[in-house]
């Protein structure tokens, strides 16, 4: 997988758990991507009465897209995220790349970053983290309304009540 084991890969998996005949709740597994979900261990942990893997329009629906792509978060309340205990912790092992580049001529060329900008390693000037917020806003919000939520933010700390700030993050509908 792109060079690298799978054991450094995590997976993503929708369980459903019944919990006797009329309590259903789903579960978002994060496990190593070379081991198999323990479907008893995530059962007894959640006390439920029954397992399975999650129909494929129910895991898209909670999860927000599609099979093959669903990460490792959710913002769905229905969906609880249970994380395998044997997963790596600390930001730095998973934020590491290697690059490598044969030429022509047969030398190869490599270069590993340890941190990727942005990362509490590597942090974004203030500058940088500007641009990057009005990169992604702007074609949401238009270039005024950015630019003032970025001030806005910048000052946090003065704003008396944060309504003021979360009302400006709603794009106009056309």
């Amino acid at each position: 997988m792109r060079g690298n084991m799978l054991s450094q890969a995590a997976k993503c998996i929708v369980l459903m758990v019944k919990i006797g005949k009329k309590v259903t709740r789903y579960i978002l597994a994060v496990i190593p991507g070379d081991t198999k979900v323990d479907l008893q261990a995530v059962k007894a942990q959640m006390q439920g009465t029954y397992v399975a893997f999650a129909s494929s329009d129910i895991a898209e629906r909670l999860a927000g897209s599609v099979a093959g792509t669903i990460l490792p978060f959710s913002f769905n309340p229905e969906l609880e995220l249970v994380v395998d205990p044997s997963l790596p912790h600390g930001q730095e092992q998973h934020a590491w790349s290697r690059v490598s580049v044969r030429l022509t001529d047969g030398t190869t060329l490599a270069s590993t970053a340890r941190g990727a900008s942005g990362h509490p390693a590597t942090p974004l000037s203030e500058a940088e983290l500007t641009a990057k917020f009005l990169g992604c806003a702007v074609p949401v919000l238009g270039a005024d309304a950015a630019e003032g939520v970025a001030e806005q933010i910048r000052r946090l700390e003065d704003v008396p009540d944060v309504r003021a700030l979360t009302s400006r993050l709603v794009a106009e509908q056309e």
